[in-house]
C-alpha cells in the first residue's frame, strides 16, 4: 500500500486556500481594514473566526464523514437532507454564486476591455472554466501547482507595495465591540461553509486516485486531509491579514464605495494607473479558482445524483456552465433578493448542522434535528419579517389601549 506524499498534502493545502480565496474573500478584507484603521488586528481576529475557522471546521467535519456529504446531511433525515443538498448546490452553482462571479469579473475588467460585451466575456470565462475542469482528477494540479502561484504573486505584490507606500493608519470611529461584531459579519458574508462541506468529497477522491494500487487507508487519507486543511487555513488567514492592512494603509476616504470599487481604488493608489489592471487580474485569478472548484462539485452532483450517471462528467459540466452563462446575462437583481433571504435562512442552519455533526463524530453527541429545527424556525421568523410584524402589532395594541383610556 503506497502512502500519500507530503508534497501532495502541502500542495492540497495551498489548493484549499485557492478554493476559498475567491471573489468575495478577495474584496472584503480591504473594507475591513479601512473601517478598522488603527484597530485592524482586532478586526482581523474577528474576521478570521467566521471567514477561516468556521469554513475549515466544515471541511474537517466533511473529512470525518469520509467525504460523504449525503451522510453528513442525512442525519436530518433522507428527505430534508436531499432538499438541503439541492438548495446548497443551486446557490453554489448556476442559481447564484457562479453567475455572480462572472458578473463581478466583467465589472472589474470592463474598463480595460470596453468593447467586449457581457455575452462574449461570459462565454470566454465559461469556456476557460470548462477547459480547466473537465478532468476533475486534475483539480489539485491546476489549483495547487498553477493557479496558487499566480494568485500569491499578484496578491503578494499588491500587499507588499500597499504596506510599503501606504499612509499611516487612521483612528477607527467604531468601538472595540462594534468593530468586532462588524468584522464577524463581514467574515460571515463570505458564506464559505456552503462550499467546504462539499469540498471534502472532491479532495478525498483525488487522494484515492493518487494512491497506486487497489487499496488505501481511509484513516491516513482523513489525517492528510486534516493536515492540508490546517495548511490552507494558515495561508488563508495570512492573506486576510495582508489584505486587511492593505485597506488600513490605503483606504482613506473610500468608506462610501462598495467592496469592488474600493479594491480598484486601492490598486490605483498603490501602483498607479496600472494598479487597477493588477487588481482586476488578481481578482480574475481568484474568481477563476473558485469557479473551477465549485463547478467540479456541482457538476459531479448533477452527474451522479440528478442524472444517475446517465451522462458523463464533461456533459454535466457543459450543461451546468451553459445554464450559468444564461443566468448571468438575464440580470441578477430579483434573483439576488430571493437568494439573499434564502441564504440568511440556510446558512445558520448549515452552521448548526456542521457543529452538531462534528460533535457527533468527536464526542458522540447525538441531537441534531431539534437544534437545526430551532435555528431554522428562528432565522425564518426573523428573515421573513416576523420580528417587525410582532413589534408593529404590539405598537398598534398599545396605541389602541391609550385611545380607549381617554
Amino acid at each position: 500500500m503506497q502512502k500519500l506524499s507530503n508534497q501532495l498534502t502541502i500542495v492540497t493545502g495551498f489548493a484549499i486556500f485557492t478554493m476559498l480565496f475567491g471573489a468575495g474573500n478577495f474584496i472584503l478584507p480591504p473594507k475591513v481594514g479601512f473601517l478598522a484603521g488603527d484597530k485592524t488586528l482586532l478586526a482581523v481576529c474577528a474576521f478570521i473566526i467566521t471567514a477561516v475557522i468556521l469554513p475549515i471546521i466544515g471541511l474537517m467535519v466533511s473529512f470525518l464523514f469520509e467525504g460523504d456529504y449525503k451522510a453528513f446531511f442525512y442525519r436530518l433525515g433522507r428527505i430534508p437532507g436531499e432538499a438541503l443538498i439541492a438548495i446548497c448546490m443551486l446557490i453554489l452553482g448556476p442559481g447564484l454564486v457562479l453567475p455572480r462571479i462572472i458578473n463581478l469579473c466583467y465589472e472589474m475588467l470592463h474598463p480595460f476591455i470596453p468593447s467586449m460585451s457581457l455575452l462574449i466575456f461570459s462565454l470566454l470565462f465559461a469556456s476557460l472554466t470548462f477547459a480547466l475542469t473537465y478532468r476533475p482528477t486534475r483539480l489539485i494540479d491546476i489549483l495547487g501547482y498553477a493557479i496558487t502561484p499566480l494568485k500569491l504573486t499578484f496578491v503578494g505584490t499588491l500587499i507588499a507595495l500597499g504596506i510599503i507606500y501606504g499612509q499611516p493608519a487612521q483612528p477607527s470611529a467604531l468601538t472595540n465591540s462594534q468593530l468586532f461584531l462588524e468584522s464577524l459579519l463581514y467574515g460571515y458574508n463570505t458564506l464559505d461553509l456552503l462550499g467546504t462541506v462539499f469540498f471534502g468529497s472532491v479532495i478525498l477522491d483525488i487522494f484515492k486516485k493518487n494512491m497506486r494500487g487497489s487499496s488505501y487507508n481511509m484513516k491516513e487519507l482523513i489525517s492528510k486531509g486534516l493536515v492540508a486543511s490546517t495548511i490552507g487555513a494558515t495561508v488563508l488567514a495570512l492573506a486576510y491579514l495582508g489584505m486587511s492592512f492593505l485597506g488600513t494603509f490605503n483606504g482613506q476616504g473610500l468608506t462610501s464605495l462598495n467592496e469592488a470599487q474600493a479594491l480598484s481604488a486601492i490598486s490605483l493608489r498603490v501602483i498607479g494607473e496600472k494598479g487597477g489592471l493588477l487588481g482586476a487580474l488578481a481578482l480574475l485569478i481568484a474568481c477563476l479558482a473558485t469557479m473551477i472548484a465549485l463547478s467540479t462539485v456541482v457538476s459531479e452532483y448533477i452527474q451522479k445524483t440528478i442524472a444517475k450517471n446517465k451522462i458523463n462528467f464533461p456533459t454535466s459540466l457543459f450543461l451546468m456552465l451553459a445554464t450559468t452563462v444564461a443566468i448571468s446575462l438575464s440580470g441578477l437583481t430579483a434573483l439576488m433578493k430571493f437568494s439573499a433571504s434564502l441564504t440568511m435562512i440556510l446558512y445558520p442552519v448549515l452552521i448548526t448542522l456542521t457543529l452538531c455533526n462534528g460533535a457527533y463524530k468527536l464526542f458522540n453527541f447525538k441531537p441534531v434535528k431539534m437544534p437545526v429545527f430551532i435555528v431554522f424556525a428562528i432565522t425564518t421568523f426573523v428573515t421573513l419579517g416576523g420580528y417587525e410584524f410582532c413589534k408593529n402589532c404590539i405598537y398598534k395594541q398599545d396605541q389602541a389601549i391609550k385611545e380607549t383610556s381617554f
